[in-house]
Parts: C-alpha cells; sequence; structure tokens
C-alpha cells in the first residue's frame, strides 16, 4: 500500500533530519523501511554486519476503520526499531536512542501530515539467541487515511 510507504518513508526522514550530533554527523548508521536486519551476506558466503546502530520502522496490525467513496481510513501499530550491538550497557544504549526517537515522535506527530493521531503505545527489549545484536521496539497507535 503506498501510503504506508510514504509514512515509513517520512518517518525515516524525519529520524534523520533529527537523530545527529552536534557537529552535523548521524547518530544512527542505518535506516530499514519495513523490518530489517543488520546482517549481510558477502560473495563469498560470510555472513557480517553492518554498521549499527540502526533503526527499522514498520507498521503492524493495521486495520479499516471506514471507508466512503474516495478514502479509507486506518488505524495501525507503528513499530520503530533500534538495533545496537551487545555489550554490557546495551539497554542503557538502546534508552538513551529511544529518548531520542520519542523526542521526534511525540503526541504531536502527522509525519508531514500523513498521520491524524500518533501517541504512544508500549515498547519491549528485543534479544534473539545467538545474534550480536539487541533491540528495542517503541510502539505508537497511528491513524491514517488513504485516498482509494
Amino acid at each position: 500500500m503506498e501510503i504506508n510507504k510514504q509514512i515509513r518513508k517520512q518517518i525515516i526522514s524525519d529520524l534523520e533530519k533529527a537523530l545527529i550530533d552536534s557537529e552535523g554527523q548521524p547518530l544512527i548508521a542505518a535506516y530499514f523501511s519495513g523490518r530489517g536486519e543488520p546482517v549481510t551476506a558477502s560473495d563469498d558466503g560470510e555472513t557480517g554486519y553492518l554498521e549499527v546502530p540502526a533503526i527499522s520502522v514498520y507498521l503492524l496490525d493495521g486495520e479499516s476503520t471506514g471507508q466512503d467513496f474516495d478514502e479509507e481510513e486506518w488505524s495501525s501499530v507503528l513499530a520503530v526499531e533500534i538495533m545496537d550491538l551487545a555489550t554490557n550497557q546495551l539497554d542503557d544504549d538502546l534508552d538513551t536512542f529511544s529518548e531520542k526517537v520519542r523526542g521526534v515522535i511525540d503526541r504531536h506527530y502527522t509525519a508531514n501530515g500523513l498521520l491524524s493521531l500518533c501517541n504512544r503505545s508500549g515498547f519491549s527489549y528485543v534479544r534473539e539467541e545467538g545474534a550480536p545484536w539487541g533491540s528495542s521496539v517503541l510502539t505508537f497507535t497511528i491513524e491514517y487515511t488513504e485516498e482509494v
């Protein structure tokens, strides 16, 4: 759905502009529109890791809340997943990045007019056994309208 792609791209654009250090350098090494993992395979079959920290922006559990002739209204869960290498202070590092994301995506956030509602709904820490990184997933309830 084109509207979902537009929302993800706008959120990534807003995060890229805001998540910079005092010298204007990016704090995040990679962004993914949709679920992503900071893993890459080389031509020789070896698995390597892209630079981290990385952020994935994706939508979950979309439900139509109404439709008329011109447009359809949607309610969905926006997930912003922050991935970083596992260290002894991984949760602290993820919390620091999460606060920066929350500074961009607040209760007044509209993704440049694409969203009519954006409310924080939760967070979770994710660890995958054997993976050298962990993540924090921030979730937001969003509502938006798609022209049909």
